[in-house]
């Protein structure tokens, strides 16, 4: 986990839990605040058993092909154990 201190000045201070898509870079930066800091996460704090790297993937699927991108991460998901 990465430590996010400075990025609580640009954040309201009632969030406990973020996702920041860069679709640019196809990136998803997830974090959520622990004892007054941000820490990245790698897995969904909303959707506990989602890795954030299946978003990024699921990014990337929307710029290769849009239309079979809701497809794909459906069939992705649908055996992970979310909670």
């Amino acid at each position: 986990m990465r430590n996010y201190t400075k990025m609580k000045q640009f954040m309201p201070r009632f969030h406990t839990k973020e996702a920041v898509p860069n679709s640019k870079g196809r990136q998803v930066i997830a974090f959520r605040l622990i004892n007054d800091s941000y820490q990245q996460c790698l897995e969904s704090v909303a959707l506990v058993g989602l890795p954030i790297s299946l978003l990024e993937q699921a990014l990337e699927q929307m710029v290769k092909n849009n239309g079979n991108a809701a497809k794909w991460f459906a069939l992705q998901i649908k055996d992970l154990p979310i909670h």
